[in-house]
């Protein structure tokens, strides 16, 4: 399957199989919802998906570039083997998530509550005011990053 362009403002793909679809150059796709579709393997690139939803989505081994999902949730989504690059997640809402493989992210007023985020290469991320209560940081590089006012009460560093 092939979104690419497609203009998709307010659809809602909840439920669907969108296994290995191409979602390239999303820049009218404000709202759009993914909650509990299948994404796997798909392809997420040069795209605007701002208060989009994807909870509960299953999205392991997504390929993320060049994409803002800024006030976006996230909430219990699957995103382990995930590579994201260069993406902006900025006061979104990842409460439960499962996440590895990210590279050049922003985090910033992002809601990471017992979010796993395991063996991430976070060195230099923006995570200003980030609330990570009881999130899970496993073998994740932070080194430089901004943790400024970010609360952290319960989180795991290991």
């Amino acid at each position: 399957t092939d979104l690419a362009s497609a203009v998709i403002v307010r659809a809602d793909f909840s439920y669907s199989d969108l296994r290995a679809t191409k979602l390239t150059m999303l820049h009218h796709a404000e709202r759009a919802v993914f909650d509990y579709a299948d994404i796997r393997g798909s392809s997420i690139t040069d795209s605007l998906l701002f208060h989009a939803s994807f909870i509960q989505a299953k999205m392991a081994g997504v390929h993320v570039e060049d994409v803002k999902f800024d006030f976006s949730r996230f909430d219990g989504a699957d995103l382990t083997a995930a590579r994201i690059i260069d993406a902006g997640f900025e006061s979104c809402n990842l409460t439960k998530a499962r996440i590895s493989g990210l590279l050049d992210i922003r985090l910033t007023d992002a809601v990471l509550r017992e979010a796993r985020i395991i063996h991430a290469q976070l060195p230099g991320t923006l995570m200003q005011r980030v609330d990570a209560r009881g999130a899970d940081f496993e073998d994740s590089n932070l080194q430089g990053s901004d943790l400024t006012y970010a609360q952290l009460q319960g989180a795991s560093f290991k």
